[in-house]
């Protein structure tokens, strides 16, 4: 799957850049390519900084002028030119969104026992995500 960035050159979906090194950034990427989930760029933006990634208001989302990731975008138009998203549509968002909640409980535990809980429905959901995307894309290669 491309998804590669053709924007900000900090993209979380292109190889080298600094967030796409941070694997929470990357693994958020990915997952909200494979879902169809909105994924903003990083460029100008303190992504670093937890606050920027806290429910905030419509107003101060507007605010911070957050525009969406080029390599989202890209991405997400690869999929769906394969019909990748007219299909399961909602499966597989929430697939992606369950994937998003288990990176999160892997980082922030209760205990080992959750965090290792977590790991798995995360290794479940990149998984199945990822088999889907590539089948959907090895068709669409294949009727070329």
């Amino acid at each position: 799957m491309a998804g590669d960035c053709t924007g900000c050159g900090e993209c979380a979906l292109r190889d080298g850049e600094a967030a796409n090194k941070e694997p929470y950034a990357h693994l958020t990427a990915r997952l909200c390519v494979l879902g169809g989930i909105p994924f903003f760029c990083h460029h100008n933006q303190p992504w670093r900084d937890a606050e920027v990634h806290k429910p905030m208001s419509a107003a101060q989302f507007r605010a911070r002028d957050f525009k969406l990731c080029a390599g989202w975008k890209a991405g997400v138009q690869e999929l769906a030119a394969t019909g990748y998203f007219k299909q399961r549509r909602l499966f597989t968002k929430a697939l992606a969104i369950t994937g998003r909640e288990a990176l999160d409980e892997f980082l922030h535990p209760e205990d080992e026992e959750a965090k290792q809980a977590a790991l798995g429905r995360l290794r479940d959901c990149l998984l199945r995500l990822s088999n889907r995307a590539h089948g959907f894309l090895k068709r669409a290669k294949e009727r070329r």
